[in-house]
Formats: structure tokens, C-alpha cells, sequence
């Protein structure tokens, strides 16, 4: 877990900062990326916490800090390899 701590800890950092919550900021990457994400939803509070992803975009610089703290390993266009 320790090595995800960088990770959530930009996260929460750019969600603050945009008011939405963190798995938002997660899926809008996602999204960025060229991903289709597909989410589990258990309740109605979820479902609101994930329509947060929607309707704006994550800036380079906020892709950069993502980016620089969560890739590891050669990477392509693709995907992440380890």
C-alpha cells in the first residue's frame, strides 16, 4: 500500500483543488487516456461521486503530476509495462 501512497496523495490534491472526489479524478484520467471505464455502483452516492468524472478534463500539468508519481517501467502509448 505504501507504494500507492504518492499516487492517492496527488489525487486527493488535484480533487481539493477541483471539488469533485477522488475516484473523479481517477476516472477522468482514465477517460483521458482513451479508456472506456466500466464501474461498479452500489449505491446512489457512488453513482454522483463517478458522474464527478464528467463534463471537464484534467490538465496536462495535472496529468504530468499523475503521471510522474504512478508510471513506472518502460512505457508506450498503450499501456503502462513493468
Amino acid at each position: 500500500m505504501r507504494m500507492l501512497e504518492p499516487t492517492i496523495n496527488v489525487l486527493k490534491s488535484i480533487a481539493e483543488e477541483r471539488h469533485v472526489s477522488v475516484p473523479a479524478v481517477a476516472l477522468n484520467y482514465s477517460i483521458n487516456k482513451g479508456v472506456l471505464p466500466l464501474v461498479g455502483v452500489r449505491d446512489a452516492g457512488q453513482a454522483e461521486q463517478d458522474m464527478q468524472a464528467l463534463g471537464w478534463r484534467l490538465t496536462e500539468d495535472e496529468i504530468k503530476q499523475i503521471e510522474g508519481v504512478s508510471l513506472q517501467g518502460r512505457r508506450s502509448s498503450f499501456m503502462q509495462h513493468g
